[in-house]
């Protein structure tokens, strides 16, 4: 319902090492089919930040996330490029 009303909702994880594997379990693939974002390995306040950044720039959340600005994603978190 949140996507669907236009909120970007990204998905992370809170662990200090590794990233979000979420292709991997079907409710995962879920939250993708929603449209949910990926945020790869970005912590949770680094993914908000982000997402703020991209969103006062006018720039499309998924391509932001996606993209290592910072150092704030690994190259390893970055598959589904």
């Amino acid at each position: 319902a949140l996507v669907e009303g236009g909120t970007v909702v990204a998905m992370t994880s809170q662990c200090l090492d590794g990233r979000v594997c979420d292709r991997v379990y079907d409710t995962g693939r879920d939250l993708l089919d929603a449209g949910v974002v990926e945020a790869g390995d970005t912590l949770p306040g680094t993914a908000k930040v982000k997402l703020m950044w991209a969103l006062a720039n006018h720039s499309d959340p998924a391509e932001a996330m996606g993209r290592d600005l910072a150092g704030e994603l690994t190259e390893e978190s970055q598959p589904w490029r």
